[in-house]
C-alpha cells in the first residue's frame, strides 16, 4: 500500500473508474464509495438471507447467506451457503450470552485483509448475561487493522441453547416503498423484504389501499408486531401525538414513517398552539391580537372609548342608592349569543349613603333565559379637580345580575360615600344568551 504525507504530491491521475495500464482502484476508494451510497456505520444490506439465524439442535446455530458494509467494507456469505457454528452448553444454573459476529483483521506486515464469522463466548453469571465486549474501529480512517461486528446474540441457559436474537440494523440504498393492506382501516399490514427488525431511524413510504377509519392506527411490517403511527407535533422531536382527524391515511396517497423506537411517526406535522408564531391575521380566522382586550377590539366586540350606557338608573331596591346620570350616549354591541359591553357611568350619590351603589340598564330590559357577568375596570369619586382611584384603598367590586328580567349592576364598596358625592365607574359586561 503506497502512502503518502499531507500535502505530498499522490499522482498525476486521478480517475478512479478508469483505465490507467495498471492496478490503481484501492480499497480506501472502495469504501469511501460505499459509504457515500449507503452511509457511515455497520450494517447488512437487503440481499439473500440477510444472514438468517435458526437453532437446528445438537447445539449448532446456523446462518444463511447474506452481505454487509462494515464501514465501507462489503463482506458476505456466497448465494446458497451457510456457516454452522457450535455452542458449548453452560454450566449447570449459569447463564451466558454469545455473540455470532464478523471480524476484519489486517495483518500490518504483508498488508493483507481477510473477514471471517465467528462465535464470541460471553461470560458466564448466576443471574443476568452480557454481552461479551467486542473491539471497533472505523475501517474509512483506513488506519484501523481490526474490527469486530455484532450480528446475533445466542443466550444460554445451562444446557438450553435459545434462539438468536438478532442485533444488526438494516440499510437501503433507496427509498423503501410498501403496500400496505387493511381490511378496517385501523390495523395495516405489509412485508418488506429487508427489513428484519424494527430499529430506531428506520424510514418507509407506505401507500395504503383503504382510507383509515381511526385516529390512531397501527402497522405491522413483516410480523414483527403492530405499531402505532403518531403524528409529531411542531413545537420539539420528542412528543407525537395520534391524529385528530380519522381520515389522516388517505387511500392510494404515499406517506413517509419514521420508526421512533416505540412508534411509526408519520411526517406530517400537527401544529401545536404554543408554537404559533406572530398572529393570526382576521381573514385568516384570527383575532390579530396576542391580548383578550386587543382581540375584543379587532373583532369589534369593543371600542378603545368606553361606552356610556343610556339611561342607568336606580333599581327599587333600598339597599341601592339613589342616583343621576351625568350623560347618555349608546351601548354594547349584539354578537350572536353575546352581547358585550365596554361600558362607562358617572353618576351622584344620592341620600342615605351605604356604600353600594347600583345601576339598572334600560337598554337591556326583557331579559330572558340569560346570564350575567361584569369585571370592573376603573372606580373613582371626585374630590375637587380630582378623580381619586377606590382601587388603592377600599377594594371595590362589581356583579352584574338580571332583576326583573332587566340587567342590573351593582358595585360594592368599603367607602362610605356623602350625598352628591361624583362617582365613575368603567366596567365590562358580558350577557351570554343560554
Amino acid at each position: 500500500m503506497n502512502t503518502k504525507q499531507v500535502g505530498e504530491k499522490m499522482a498525476d491521475n486521478y480517475l478512479i473508474t478508469g483505465y490507467w495500464g495498471e492496478p490503481h482502484v484501492t480499497v480506501e476508494n472502495d469504501r469511501g464509495f460505499n459509504a457515500a451510497v449507503f452511509g457511515t456505520g455497520k450494517f447488512v444490506l437487503p440481499v439473500g438471507e440477510m444472514f438468517r439465524a435458526e437453532y437446528i439442535g445438537n447445539n449448532i446455530v446456523r446462518i444463511y447467506d447474506g452481505k454487509l458494509i462494515d464501514n465501507g467494507a462489503v463482506a458476505g456469505i456466497p448465494a446458497g451457503e451457510y456457516i454452522e457454528f457450535s455452542i458449548p452448553e453452560a454450566g449447570q444454573g449459569m447463564k451466558r450470552n454469545d455473540l455470532i459476529i464478523f471480524e476484519y483483521s489486517r495483518n500490518d506486515s504483508t498488508l493483507v485483509e481477510s473477514g471471517v464469522f465467528k462465535v464470541i463466548p460471553g461470560a458466564e453469571a448466576n443471574e443476568t448475561a452480557v454481552d461479551p465486549v467486542l473491539t471497533e474501529n472505523n475501517l474509512l480512517s483506513n488506519i484501523a487493522s481490526f474490527d469486530q461486528m455484532a450480528l446475533w446474540r445466542v443466550p444460554v441457559s445451562g444446557a438450553v441453547i435459545s434462539a438468536p436474537e438478532i442485533l444488526y440494523n438494516t440499510r437501503f440504498a433507496g427509498e423503501r416503498i410498501a403496500n400496505v393492506t387493511s381490511t378496517d382501516g385501523k390495523v395495516y399490514t405489509a412485508n418488506l423484504p429487508g427489513v428484519a427488525k424494527l430499529y430506531n431511524g428506520l424510514e418507509i413510504i407506505i401507500i395504503p389501499d383503504i382510507t383509515s377509519t381511526t385516529t390512531l392506527p397501527s402497522l405491522n411490517i413483516n410480523g414483527l408486531g403492530d405499531v402505532n403511527i403518531k403524528r409529531r407535533i411542531t413545537s420539539n422531536t420528542r412528543t407525537t401525538v395520534q391524529s385528530e382527524d380519522e381520515n389522516f391515511l388517505y387511500k392510494d396517497q404515499p406517506i413517509r414513517l419514521i420508526y421512533n423506537g416505540s412508534a411509526w411517526v408519520a411526517d406530517m406535522a400537527r401544529a401545536n398552539v404554543n408554537d404559533l408564531y406572530g398572529t393570526v391575521p382576521i381573514e385568516k380566522g384570527g383575532t390579530g391580537a396576542d391580548n383578550a382586550e386587543e382581540a375584543c377590539e379587532n373583532l369589534g366586540a369593543i371600542s378603545s372609548t368606553p361606552t356610556v350606557i343610556s339611561g342607568a338608573y336606580c333599581s327599587e331596591n333600598s339597599d341601592i342608592l339613589s342616583n343621576t346620570v351625568d350623560s347618555h350616549s349608546t351601548f354594547g354591541r349584539k354578537l350572536g349569543p353575546f352581547r358585550f359591553y365596554n361600558c362607562e357611568i358617572k353618576t351622584t350619590v344620592g341620600s342615605n349613603p351605604t356604600g353600594r351603589i347600583g345601576f339598572s340598564v334600560k337598554g337591556l330590559t326583557n331579559v330572558v333565559n340569560y346570564a350575567v357577568f361584569a369585571n370592573i375596570r376603573s372606580a373613582g369619586f371626585i374630590s375637587g379637580t380630582n378623580t381619586v382611584s377606590l382601587f388603592s384603598d377600599h377594594n371595590p367590586t362589581v356583579f352584574a345580575k338580571v332583576f326583573n328580567n332587566t340587567v342590573e349592576i351593582v358595585v360594592l364598596s368599603n367607602k362610605q360615600f356623602a350625598e352628591n358625592t361624583k362617582l365613575s365607574f368603567t366596567f365590562d359586561v358580558l350577557v351570554v344568551e343560554l
